[in-house]
């Protein structure tokens, strides 16, 4: 974004895009956490019911993790 572009967005919003930016950041960041806590949760619900063996349950929560660090890592890129 060039510096008339910035100015004018913080001139008519009152506040600067690295901040709007921040913010989505933050509250994306927040839903991708508790989606994977929830995933977290289907997980361990289904390896206590015997749905899920050990195995399994490892390489789901393994996959739950790269998931969402995946997903923060793409949304702090962008």
């Amino acid at each position: 974004m060039n510096s008339a572009i910035a100015n004018g967005f913080q001139a008519g919003a009152g506040f600067g895009a690295s901040s709007l930016r921040l913010m989505l950041l933050a509250v994306l960041g927040g839903l991708a956490f508790a989606f994977a806590a929830w995933l977290v949760g289907q997980v361990m619900e289904a390896y206590r019911s015997n749905e899920l063996e050990v195995d399994e349950s490892i390489v789901s929560l393994a996959c739950v993790a790269l998931l969402c660090v995946l997903i923060v890592a793409v949304l702090g890129w962008a």
